[in-house]
């Protein structure tokens, strides 16, 4: 039996796979060329499906306090968190075409986990979108963000990153949630 060209064991294969990665599998079909695809998505962390997940340098004092900034204002719990420096982070990164070694950018994921919908934003695009996504009082921080045009503001997100670690430290370790976030940060 072959469905989409795959074996019956191949198939069999990658429902084991699913089951033992709690993962998902996605078959696409190319229009008009009848190829099909399919594809195991990124070891996904179940609980943030359908979420944003930041990526961040967790080392650096003013990223940790973003985080911080998001956790506090972000009453409905859509934001997940991964250090730039983690394997989560590297993998999931590098599937996207992003650099995760990049370490001078903020990425936010949206959508996370649902294919198509699926967004990734940097920079000031990030700063935005999330800011856009928090309480009330604080959305028209992203209206104004966005007033500017991108490479202006990616100018200005450039040159805060490059003197950061001078402003505001760098830690040794990447920061440590409270017991009440922890589940909301990724960090394998």
């Amino acid at each position: 039996m072959q469905l989409f060209g795959y074996t019956k064991e191949s198939i069999e294969f990658l429902y084991w796979q699913l089951e033992r990665h709690q993962s998902r599998i996605t078959i696409l079909t190319a229009t008009g060329n009848q190829q099909h695809h399919i594809h195991n998505s990124d070891e996904l962390y179940p609980d943030a499906v359908g979420k944003h997940v930041i990526f961040y340098d967790g080392v650096c004092g003013l990223c940790n306090k973003f985080i911080q900034f998001v956790i506090d204002n972000d009453r409905n719990g859509l934001f997940f968190f991964a250090a730039l420096q983690s394997e989560f982070a590297k993998n999931t990164l590098a599937r996207r075409g992003a650099n995760a070694e990049d370490l001078n950018t903020v990425y936010v994921l949206s959508n996370y986990g649902n294919g198509q919908e699926e967004r990734l934003f940097n920079k000031s695009d990030a700063v935005a979108f999330t800011t856009s996504q928090l309480k009330p009082w604080i959305k028209p921080a992203a209206f104004f963000i966005k007033v500017f045009p991108k490479p202006l503001r990616d100018f200005g997100y450039e040159t805060v990153a490059k003197i950061r670690y001078k402003l505001f430290g760098k830690h040794d370790q990447c920061m440590l949630p409270s017991p009440e976030t922890r589940a909301r940060f990724i960090d394998s």
